[in-house]
């Protein structure tokens, strides 16, 4: 029985030994190469940098959008920055959330993503190192907007 027992630890301690080493850092990407993505995917997209040049702490900030919704891309000048926006944005989505809510949540390494769907809304910010995603939708776009941010390499699920 103890033998069972031991066997049965160790496999458990290989597979999540596996598992943890699947989730290293993610790679960010530039504004530069947002741009690029999101007309490659048929979205418009917008630098509004200058709107944001009083806050020392944001490079930049770039818009994709399309007719339905708009995605926000942030770069930092550090990831502490983009980690404690996306902690921000995170806690406000969880202040927002109703009675009925579907929600998935990772952080770990250089990289976090959160996303709620709740009162007829789809929510998600996601960061990676000194960068982050925020987009606030209709559920409808849901779909559609997974798949994009799974593109530019921010979906962590």
């Amino acid at each position: 029985m103890k033998i069972i027992i031991k066997i049965i630890c160790f496999i458990a301690m290989i597979c999540m030994l596996l598992s943890l080493s699947a989730c290293g850092d993610k790679k960010s990407i530039s504004a530069d190469e947002f741009i690029k993505k999101m007309k490659d995917n048929s979205y418009k997209t917008n630098d509004i940098s200058d709107q944001y040049s009083d806050n020392s702490e944001i490079k930049s900030v770039v818009l994709g959008f399309n007719d339905d919704y708009q995605i926000e891309f942030y770069e930092y000048t550090s990831k502490s920055m983009a980690s404690a926006s996306f902690e921000k944005n995170r806690e406000i989505f969880k202040d927002e959330e109703g009675s009925s809510v579907v929600k998935n949540s990772v952080e770990m390494g250089n990289h976090g993503f959160y996303e709620s769907t709740t009162n007829g809304n789809y929510s998600c910010v996601s960061y990676i190192d000194n960068t982050m995603l925020f987009v606030k939708s209709s559920k409808e776009n849901k779909k559609e907007i997974k798949s994009i941010i799974k593109k530019l390499g921010y979906n962590m699920l």
